[in-house]
């Protein structure tokens, strides 16, 4: 693959990435959208913050164990936050003890998976599939308590149903590759391995895409 267009693609995600960040930050200063809207801001925040530790590694001003260290926390937030935001969208559903178990579970399992710094061993992108598994759950499990409880006549107006969609949709393109990358990194062939490269791509532009539309239909409301 072209470096220029590997980096043009990797550009493109900051900028998505920072333009979201911007329209959730309005959202907290305006206090415009549902509440877990305004507190979302968090999220793209703490996804810029990881360019800079990405940048200072690249320079070889912080070393290597540290950026693979937060690495796997930013991997542990990403699991935590988008969450346990599932839980408290069903919250007033009830039912939702099953969802806090697994979710504890997750993450004590992801814990020494942290210390350990497993990232640096093989297979090491198996714990963020299982994050983003136990993600695709809580998701489904929203969606089926939307359509089969909350009655709404037109979901696709609910800003709740893009954010999680964009959780489902993101974990439903990177899971495989996230199992395979390092195994097609170390015996397959290059093009294969960047395949899988743009596809988690695309899966970060839709998943923006969608975040980017609940914020919208947030503002709509007021």
């Amino acid at each position: 693959m072209n470096r220029n267009i590997y980096d043009m693609v990797l550009y493109v995600q900051w900028l998505v990435e920072l333009l979201l960040l911007v329209v959730a930050i309005v959202a907290r200063l305006k206090r415009r959208g549902p509440k877990y809207l305004q507190n979302f801001y968090w999220y793209p925040l703490v996804l810029i913050s990881s360019l800079g530790v990405y940048y200072l590694t690249f320079f070889k001003l912080l070393d290597g164990q540290i950026f693979i260290m937060l690495n796997n926390l930013l991997m542990l937030f990403h699991f935590t936050f988008l969450g346990y935001t599932i839980i408290q969208l069903l919250d007033k559903s009830g039912k939702t003890n099953w969802m806090r178990f697994l979710f504890i579970s997750i993450v004590v399992l992801m814990i020494p998976i942290i210390y350990f710094k497993l990232r640096e061993f093989p297979y090491a992108s198996i714990p963020f599939a299982i994050s983003n598994l136990g993600l695709i759950v809580f998701s489904g499990y929203y969606f089926f308590k939307l359509f089969s409880e909350f009655k709404e006549t037109d979901p696709l107006q609910l800003p709740s149903v893009w954010l999680v969609l964009g959780i489902f949709v993101f974990g439903i393109f990177v899971i495989p590759g996230s199992l395979f990358d390092v195994y097609i990194k170390e015996k397959g062939s290059k093009e294969a391995y960047f395949m899988i490269y743009y596809v988690f791509q695309f899966a970060y532009f839709l998943r923006h895409f969608c975040f980017l539309r609940a914020y919208y239909l947030g503002f709509k409301l007021g």
